[in-house]
């Protein structure tokens, strides 16, 4: 048998000044979700899971509420990635630096590129986390180029640059 998807509005998510660029949910179990938006921001709300009773014409749709805001970003925020053990995020968009951000304490613990001859030249379009343990963030730029970064060191440049692509990076 396969899942039923859902028909009905569970879920808005109102709170940003301008057009959400960017989701992701949380790692583990899905309970969370950060939206990047052009105003700016980064904002962390609850997705509450669905049950038998909404479904089925229990209450209405809600409108999310963030638990957290983030805000460091001078441009619009383009892409998020969730670290595996939902303590980290990062995020990324026109200042052509990678945030690394410390979830509860809803500071920036590194901006990788912003200080470096070695960063993006163009707003940066995407990111993931990879490597054993998140070590390494990866980020795709409109300069076409890839960029790794450690995490774990305290380098501002990049491990390693990939620039053989012959457009922007999008994904």
């Amino acid at each position: 048998m396969s899942p039923v998807l859902p028909v009905t509005l569970l879920n808005t998510i109102t709170s940003h000044a301008g057009p959400i660029n960017a989701l992701t949910f949380s790692a583990i179990g899905g309970t969370y979700i950060l939206t990047g938006s052009s105003d700016r921001q980064i904002h962390l709300s609850r997705t509450e899971p669905v049950s038998s009773t909404t479904i089925k014409g229990g209450p209405g749709p809600t409108t999310s509420t963030p638990i957290q805001k983030y805000l460091a970003h001078g441009y619009a925020v383009l892409d998020l990635a969730c670290s595996s053990d939902n303590t980290t995020f990062a995020s990324v968009g026109g200042d052509r630096s990678v945030f690394l951000w410390d979830v509860q304490a809803a500071t920036t613990l590194r901006r990788f590129g912003n200080n470096s001859s070695q960063g993006h030249t163009a707003r940066i379009n995407c990111v993931a986390f990879a490597g054993q343990d998140d070590s390494v963030l990866i980020s795709g730029s409109l300069d076409r180029s890839v960029r790794i970064w450690d995490v774990k060191s305290r380098n501002a440049n990049p491990i390693m640059v990939l620039d053989e692509a012959k457009d922007s990076v999008s994904s």
